[in-house]
């Protein structure tokens, strides 16, 4: 049975719409990790967390030219992005922290795919946002805040700009070609 045009065209636009979602966070995870190193005195897991991410990420896109299948494409993207910036959060101050909006973008991105992967990431989201709440308690804190105080501000300037420029710049003016 041949697949209606229609289909086709929404398949291209979500394929063209993971593409860039990948390449864009990638590119700005790997910048992100140099300005942690360099600008921001943060030598603890962080930076190296932006790396990790952004080298899976691209690798992972690559390897989209070659099988060509989006949904494997779009859960390891999704996986290593949750588990990244699930540890980027905590590591930057847990419940406080602000990238801990990326998880959020993470959920809507779930919704652009399919309404049961953005119920699943939604609800995992939900219960990772209730976990950084408990180890904000004193009594259960087990990490601390990596970034110096005098870089606070910067990260929380860079973590706010990426996560919106990735919401409009790239989730939200692709979405409107779709």
């Amino acid at each position: 049975m041949k697949t209606p045009v229609k289909d086709e065209y929404r398949l291209k636009d979500k394929v063209k719409l993971t593409l860039r979602v990948n390449y864009f966070s990638s590119f700005f995870a790997i910048v992100l990790g140099f300005l942690c190193l360099y600008a921001l005195n943060i030598s603890i897991i962080l930076p190296y967390v932006f790396f990790g991410f952004g080298a899976i990420n691209l690798i992972n896109t690559f390897a989209y030219r070659t099988h060509e299948n989006l949904m494997v494409t779009y859960q390891i993207t999704s996986i290593v992005a949750l588990i990244s910036a699930s540890v980027i959060t905590l590591y930057s101050g847990g419940i406080n922290s602000p990238f801990i909006f990326v998880l959020a973008l993470i959920v809507f991105a779930g919704y652009v795919t399919t309404k049961s992967y953005g119920k699943t990431y939604l609800y995992i989201n939900m219960l990772i946002i209730c976990l950084l709440y408990i180890e904000s308690l004193p009594e259960y804190t087990f990490v601390e805040n990596v970034v110096p105080e005098t870089s606070r501000n910067l990260f929380s300037f860079l973590s706010i700009l990426f996560s919106v420029y990735l919401l409009g710049g790239v989730l939200g003016k692709n979405l409107l070609k779709a």
